[in-house]
């Protein structure tokens, strides 16, 4: 059997990533251990990591017609992910990110700046959905996405999309994806408990699969028939660079969901142990990535 093919949109930012030996006192000066450039956004970062998988990757997201976006081109072409379907905008400036990730304690700052639109309504519905095995969409440019969604129907099972941050109308976007992951991030800033957050998309969802991400807490999932799902992180001795570790346990998830989709139709506790199989891979690869640099991991399984 050929390995899954995967759409992913979403985001395509450029980094700079200083190493300092601890996070800086305000007005201080602090010289970087080491720095680097390298591709970064969500679904940039997933679709690295679904790459070394062994994955035929597509990464559809927004670019600036700029230096940093042929940069960006250049460097997603090393990674062999398909760009046929990004775009290129003249006048604006390619996402860009600073981020301090300190030796301390591998915490990691960043300091964003965006002036660029997101992709289009018109973009969106022309993409070729039908020829891939897999696709996943990040949670944002909420507006265009619930337009485009419910043309999604039916794909909704193999169909995942990720809730980062609270964006005014984003919870209303799971009610066409079978597959929901939500970030530590959206449940601290808007300070609920995985237990209630589970609870109101449920019922935006009933038939939806759930993850609550957790950090150095692990993660809590539901299935589609309620069944709760609870992993601890795995131990680790070093972290080395966390960046990206949300995004590692998304490609891993999305990796192992779509070798091992079970139909609807298949027995409750097959989908069950499949659902769970598929998390305790992401979860083991998200350990190994903060051990290693980078979002090509796939020589470290």
């Amino acid at each position: 059997m050929s390995t899954p093919s995967i759409l992913l949109i979403g985001n395509c930012v450029i980094d700079d990533i200083y190493r300092v030996p601890n996070y800086p006192a305000e007005d201080e000066e602090l010289r970087a251990e080491s720095y680097r450039r390298a591709l970064g956004g969500n679904a940039c970062n997933s679709a690295q990591i679904l790459a070394s998988l062994g994955h035929p990757v597509t990464l559809a997201a927004s670019l600036a017609d700029d230096d940093l976006g042929r940069w960006a081109l250049g460097e997603l072409d090393l990674h062999g992910i398909d760009t046929r379907h990004c775009v290129r905008l003249s006048g604006f400036a390619t996402p860009h990110s600073s981020i301090w990730l300190s030796a301390a304690n591998g915490s990691r700052s960043i300091v964003h700046h965006r002036n660029l639109p997101e992709l289009s309504l018109q973009h969106l519905q022309a993409l070729p959905f039908a020829q891939y095995d897999w696709v996943h969409i990040e949670g944002r440019n909420i507006e265009t996405l619930s337009a485009l969604l419910p043309q999604l129907e039916p794909l909704r099972e193999r169909l995942s999309i990720e809730i980062e941050k609270p964006r005014s109308g984003i919870e209303q976007l799971i009610s066409a994806c079978d597959s929901v992951v939500v970030s530590s991030q959206y449940l601290r800033q808007r300070d609920i408990s995985p237990e209630v957050c589970m609870q109101e998309f449920k019922r935006i969802n009933p038939r939806a699969r759930l993850v609550c991400t957790l950090g150095k807490q692990g993660l809590v999932a539901t299935d589609e028939n309620g069944q709760r799902i609870r992993i601890q992180a795995q131990p680790v001795n070093t972290v080395v660079d966390s960046i990206g570790a949300g995004d590692c346990f998304i490609a891993g998830l999305i990796s192992r969901l779509s070798q091992t989709h079970v139909p609807a139709k298949a027995q409750t506790v097959e989908r069950l142990q499949d659902f769970a199989k598929s998390l305790e891979f992401a979860n083991h690869l998200a350990s190994l990535k903060i051990q290693h640099q980078g979002m090509t991991i796939g020589d470290h399984i």
